[in-house]
């Protein structure tokens, strides 16, 4: 993308011009907002500056799960999204619709991301987050499974005891990944046992 050469005033200016469009789309298709923005007497046309925005105020997870039908969209429908969730690492899981330009624009943008530190796709790469590859009451490996389509290992984060982190280290040293993603508190274990056991596992 050409926008990341671009001076530090003009990529402002294109930030403050892509959020007030989007605004403006949430003030004409989001019941909440329309609703919202009416009460607090918030016009996204009006904006021309970030401070502008400090009048909103900040979307929590309660608000949004209990508003969630008048937040989204009146063209969800036709968007075709999919329905995603968060795990509840926080507390309770959320639900929530994403279209399928955004998880490809959201996708692109790791992919350019991972680029800039020498990480290049189709290369060994493996995440360790909530993913559902192994049954919650499994006692022993795998907790993963390898995606051969992209050559991804995917491991569960929600098996890292004490007793099975040398198995995660195992298959990571066999596995010999260019980048381990995930979850920081899932990485912080894996680095700690690995460092335990000599340091097996090597990244780019």
């Amino acid at each position: 993308s050409e926008s990341q050469y671009w001076p530090f005033e003009k990529l402002r200016n294109d930030q403050l011009t892509k959020t007030r469009n989007f605004l403006l789309y949430a003030k004409h298709h989001s019941q909440y907002y329309r609703e919202l923005f009416s009460r607090l007497g918030f016009e996204p046309e009006e904006m021309h500056s970030f401070s502008y925005m400090e009048r909103l105020p900040i979307l929590d997870k309660i608000t949004l799960r209990q508003n969630m039908a008048a937040i989204i969209s009146d063209e969800t429908q036709k968007m075709g999204v999919l329905w995603s969730h968060t795990s509840g690492t926080t507390g309770l899981g959320l639900k929530f619709p994403e279209s399928l330009e955004s998880l490809q624009r959201e996708f692109a943008f790791r992919i350019h991301a991972y680029s800039w530190g020498g990480v290049q796709w189709k290369k060994r790469w493996a995440w360790c987050a909530g993913h559902p590859v192994a049954f919650y009451d499994r006692k022993t490996p795998p907790f993963w499974v390898h995606d051969f389509a992209n050559n991804w290992l995917l491991m569960s984060s929600y098996h890292l005891s004490k007793q099975n982190l040398p198995h995660y280290i195992e298959k990571l040293a066999k596995f010999k990944p260019e980048l381990l993603a995930g979850y920081p508190s899932s990485l912080y274990l894996l680095a700690r046992a690995n460092s335990e056991m000599g340091k097996k596992v090597s990244l780019k």
